[in-house]
C-alpha cells in the first residue's frame, strides 16, 4: 500500500474497533481503567440486560457496518498479498530472506503499536480540553474549540464542511451540506460567539425556526455541546437515509409531528385543555424541537413531579412553543428514523398526514391508500380516528427504513412486556429475547442505583433492609421482599412501522412504569438500611421511644407488571392486612383488601384504591391504613395527601 491510498490498513483497523468501542459505551460495558477483567464484568453485570434488540445500539445497522468494515479490510489485506508479497517473492533474496521478512513484520508490529498509544494519547488530550474548557472563562478558546470540533464532527458523519469569511472580516459561516439539509453556523470572531444557526432543505422547504433557535442555544453554550451533537448526528441520519433510498425522511417525520399535533389538539378540546390528565391518560404532551430536533412526546410523571408542576404555566408555555423546564423530568418518547431489514412504505410528499380529517375526501383517499382496517378509539377522545396504513403503489415511497422511539429515561420491563412491544413493532419470532443467566431480575434493576449489582447475584435475597418512618407516625415500616428472578431488559429503543402503534407502546410502557413506582416507593434510597446495621438502623435515623412501634410489611412481586402483593399485621390487635394491588391497561392501581375486621369491604377497596392512585406509593397508603380506625375508611383528598 501507499500513501495515495484512500485508507491504510491501520485506520481502516481504527475505524473498527471504534465502531466496537462506541457499541461498548452505549450497552455501558467498556472496560477502561485500573482493576481485573472479572472486576470490570461484575461491575457492569447489568449489561446483560442491555444487549438485545432493544437496547440503545441498532443492531441492525452495527452488523451492516461491521461486515462492510470487515469487507474492506480483507479487500485491502488481498490487495497487499497479490501485490506486495509477490514483487517481494520475485526478488533474488540472498539466504536470510526469511529473517528479512520477520524484521519486517516486527516494524509493522511496532508501528500498529505506536499508532494505538498516540490514538490514546491524543484521545485522553481531548478529553482532558474538554473538561478544561467545561470551566474555562477564556471564551475565546472555549469558542475556538466548539468551531473545531463541530467541523471535525461533521466531517465525521459525512457532512461536507467549508467556511466563508464575510465582507467586513469580523464574521464567518460554517457552512454544513447534507444530501437534503444545508446548515449555516454564524459566528462572530469578535465577540467570540455563536450568532445564528440555520437550517435550510433543498427538498420541499418548511420554515420553522425553533430547530434554528434550538440549535444555536445549544451550540452557544458549551455545557449543552454533547446535546448539540446527538441533534446534528440525528439530522445527518435523516440526511444519509434521504440519500440512500431516495425517501425523504424528513417530510416521513414531519408526517408523524402533525398527526401527534391533531390528536393533541383534539384530546386538548375534549379534556377542555386538563393536561394533566392527557399526560396520565392520554397520547402526552407533544415538545416539538424543545430538546431534541423533531417530534418528542412526554407520556409519564411519578405522582409527586405531578403534583409539584404548575400546569397553568405549562399550559401557556405549550401553547406559545416554547421550552418547557418543568417537563425535562418527564419520561419522554423521540421520535426518529433508521435503517431495518424489511422494507417498508411511507406517505409521498404530497400527504402530510395519516389520519384522516374532517376535510379529507374519503373516496379519493380510497383510490390511493389502504385504510386501517378498523377505526382507532381511545380513552379521551369521543369518536374514533381513521387512519391510512400505507400507499397502495408504494414502489416511490418504500425503502428498507423505520421509525424508532428513543426513550428518555430508559425504562425497566419484564421479558414478556419487552416481548408484547417487540410483537408489535413487527419482530416477530426474535431469538435474542432470552434469558442471560447474568442478567438481573427485574427487582434488583429496580435497586441496582442504590445496592452495586456487584453484591447481587441471580435468585438471592437483597442482604439489606429498608425502612420507613414518617414524623407525625408512630410506626416504622420494616420492608422486606419476598425475592424471585423476574426476567427483565432495560429498552431503550424500539423501531415501529406505523404511527397509529404508538398509543399502544405508550400504554404498555405506563403500565410497567406504574408497577415500578409502587416497587420503589418501597425499596429506594431513603428506606435502604444495610443488614449488619440493622439492628442499629433504628436508633440512628429514628427517633424511638416507648410509643414507637415496628411494623413488619412484606411485599411480593406476584405477577410483574400486573399484580403486587403487601401484607402487615395491624398493631395491637395482631391482625393480618392483605393488599392486592393490581394494574390494569388504564395504568391506574386498584387495591383489593383481606381483612377480617373490615365490614365494608367493597367500600374500603375503593377508598383504598382513590388513595393509592393519589400517591403511587405503598408505604402512604399503609401510614394512612395505620392511622384510620378499622372500620371508618374515608376517601381522602389531595390536599389531605400531601399533609401526610
Amino acid at each position: 500500500m501507499t500513501e495515495a491510498d484512500p485508507k491504510r490498513i491501520h485506520i481502516l483497523l481504527r475505524e473498527l474497533q471504534n465502531l466496537v468501542k462506541n457499541a461498548q459505551e452505549q450497552w455501558g460495558i467498556t472496560l477502561t481503567g485500573q482493576g481485573s477483567i472479572n472486576d470490570k464484568l461484575k461491575a457492569f453485570a447489568p449489561v446483560a440486560n442491555a444487549v438485545h434488540p432493544l437496547g440503545p445500539v441498532n443492531i441492525v445497522g452495527l452488523s451492516t457496518e461491521f461486515s462492510q468494515k470487515i469487507a474492506l479490510i480483507r479487500s485491502t489485506l488481498s490487495n497487499f498479498r497479490n501485490t506486495t508479497v509477490h514483487d517481494i517473492s520475485q526478488l533474488n533474496l540472498s539466504i536470510g530472506s526469511d529473517s528479512l521478512l520477520k524484521r519486517y513484520q516486527f516494524a509493522l508490529l511496532e508501528e500498529s503499536n505506536n499508532l494505538n498509544t498516540v490514538s490514546e494519547v491524543r484521545e485522553n488530550i481531548k478529553i482532558c480540553k474538554e473538561l478544561a474548557l467545561d470551566i474555562c472563562q477564556n471564551s475565546q478558546d472555549t469558542f475556538k474549540f466548539v468551531i473545531q470540533q463541530t467541523s471535525i464532527f461533521c466531517k465525521q458523519l459525512g457532512l461536507k464542511v467549508w467556511e466563508v469569511e464575510q465582507s467586513h472580516g469580523s464574521t464567518l459561516t460554517l457552512s454544513i451540506s447534507g444530501y437534503i439539509i444545508v446548515m449555516d453556523i454564524k459566528f462572530d470572531e469578535t465577540a467570540h460567539k455563536i450568532v445564528q444557526v440555520t437550517i435550510t432543505y433543498t427538498h420541499k422547504p418548511e420554515d420553522d425556526d425553533r430547530i434554528d433557535n434550538l440549535l444555536t442555544l445549544q451550540l452557544s453554550n458549551f455545557r449543552y455541546f454533547k446535546l448539540f451533537k446527538k441533534n446534528l448526528q440525528a439530522l445527518a441520519t435523516l440526511d444519509m437515509l434521504s440519500k440512500i433510498y431516495s425517501v425523504n425522511c424528513f417530510h416521513c417525520i414531519r408526517c408523524i409531528s402533525n398527526d401527534v399535533k391533531s390528536i393533541y389538539e383534539k384530546e386538548f378540546s375534549a379534556l377542555a385543555g386538563d393536561i394533566q390528565k392527557m399526560l396520565t391518560d392520554g397520547h402526552g404532551i407533544p415538545l416539538f424541537h424543545v430538546e431534541r430536533v423533531g417530534p418528542s412526546i412526554a407520556y409519564w410523571a411519578p405522582k409527586f413531579r405531578i403534583h409539584e408542576t404548575d400546569w397553568n404555566n405549562v399550559k401557556n408555555i405549550i401553547a406559545k412553543g416554547d421550552s418547557c423546564e418543568s417537563l425535562g423530568s418527564f419520561y419522554q418518547l423521540w421520535i426518529m428514523m433508521e435503517e431495518s431489514r424489511s422494507r417498508n412504505t411511507f406517505l409521498p410528499i404530497e400527504r402530510n398526514h395519516y389520519l384522516i380529517e374532517e376535510n379529507d375526501d374519503e373516496y379519493e383517499l380510497l383510490q390511493s391508500y389502504d385504510f386501517m382496517p378498523q377505526d382507532l378509539t381511545f380513552p379521551l377522545l369521543p369518536t374514533p380516528l381513521k387512519v391510512l396504513q400505507q400507499p397502495k403503489d408504494g414502489s416511490q415511497t418504500s425503502a428498507n427504513i423505520q421509525f424508532v422511539l428513543w426513550l428518555f429515561p430508559p425504562v425497566y420491563v419484564t421479558d414478556t412486556v419487552a416481548k408484547e412491544i417487540e410483537d408489535l413493532a413487527g419482530f416477530f419470532g426474535s431469538r435474542i429475547m432470552t434469558d442471560d443467566p447474568k442478567s438481573l431480575s427485574l427487582e434488583q434493576l429496580l435497586i441496582s442505583d442504590i445496592v452495586p449489582p456487584a453484591k447481587m447475584t441471580r435468585g438471592s435475597a437483597m442482604d439489606v433492609s429498608w425502612e420507613k418512618k414518617f414524623e407525625d407516625s408512630p410506626y416504622i415500616q420494616m420492608y422486606t421482599l419476598d425475592m424471585k428472578h423476574t426476567n427483565a431488559k432495560k429498552i431503550e429503543r424500539f423501531p415501529f412501522i406505523y404511527p397509529f402503534q404508538i398509543f399502544s407502546f405508550i400504554e404498555i410502557l405506563r403500565q410497567q412504569l406504574v408497577y415500578n413506582a409502587l416497587f420503589q416507593s418501597c425499596f429506594n434510597a431513603s428506606t435502604y438500611c444495610p443488614q449488619r446495621i440493622s439492628s442499629q438502623s433504628s436508633a440512628a435515623n429514628f427517633e424511638v421511644n416507648s410509643n414507637t412501634t415496628k411494623v413488619k410489611v412484606k411485599v411480593q412481586a406476584t405477577n410483574p407488571p400486573h399484580l403486587l402483593s403487601v401484607s402487615f399485621q395491624l398493631p395491637d390487635i395482631m391482625v393480618d392486612v392483605l393488599l392486592q394491588i393490581t394494574i390494569l391497561r388504564d395504568c391506574q392501581p386498584y387495591v383489593i383488601s383481606q381483612n377480617p375486621l373490615w365490614e365494608d369491604k367493597g367500600n374500603t377497596d375503593t377508598v383504598l384504591t382513590q388513595t393509592l392512585q393519589l400517591c403511587h406509593d405503598v408505604p402512604y397508603l399503609v401510614k394512612w391504613i395505620l392511622k384510620s380506625s378499622i372500620n371508618n375508611f374515608k376517601s381522602i383528598k389531595e390536599d389531605e395527601l400531601m399533609e401526610l
